[in-house]
């Protein structure tokens, strides 16, 4: 397998923007009302202010890794799409819902649209959540951009 730089640079764009979005949700806005959008990942479920900072990193380092194993070749031939996925994790075992993942955007390719799907499922079973939260399953949304720059938050 060759090297590929313009696919590590957007793996370290992907991470930092991941990183900043998860730096927010720590610093207790993740209850506002209108919390601040990632462009790449979000958490659908109410948190009820507990900090989900290292699961969201686990979750994120694990599906990243599933993802670019998995990718297409024509994604590495520079094929362009974003995939929207939509996910709920079990509090219980990690494990995902019945249902999920759930492909909510399609790329308009086959084959991007399934490593996406593939990569979340075989990331699974994800680690603990946070000892103090009460809720039985977490919802996230991750948007897996293929050759595309990384959107940014302008208001």
């Amino acid at each position: 397998m060759r090297h590929n730089p313009s696919l590590a640079l957007r793996s370290a764009v992907f991470l930092a923007v991941l990183g900043t979005a998860i730096l927010a949700r720590a610093l207790g806005q993740a209850n506002d009302p209108k919390p601040p959008a990632s462009p790449l990942i979000e958490i659908t479920t109410p948190t009820n202010g507990v900090d989900f900072n290292e699961f969201v990193k686990g979750v994120v380092m694990s599906v990243q890794r599933k993802w670019y194993a998995l990718a297409p070749e024509s994604a590495k031939s520079g094929a362009k799409g974003e995939v929207v996925v939509g996910f709920l994790i079990r509090k219980k075992d990690g494990s995902l819902e019945d249902e999920s993942p759930l492909l909510e955007v399609s790329s308009g390719r086959k084959d991007l649209d399934d490593a996406a799907l593939s990569a979340i499922k075989s990331a699974a079973p994800f680690k603990k959540f946070p000892q103090e939260f009460s809720g039985q399953w977490v919802g996230l949304r991750f948007r897996f951009r293929y050759n595309l720059p990384v959107p940014t938050d302008k208001k």
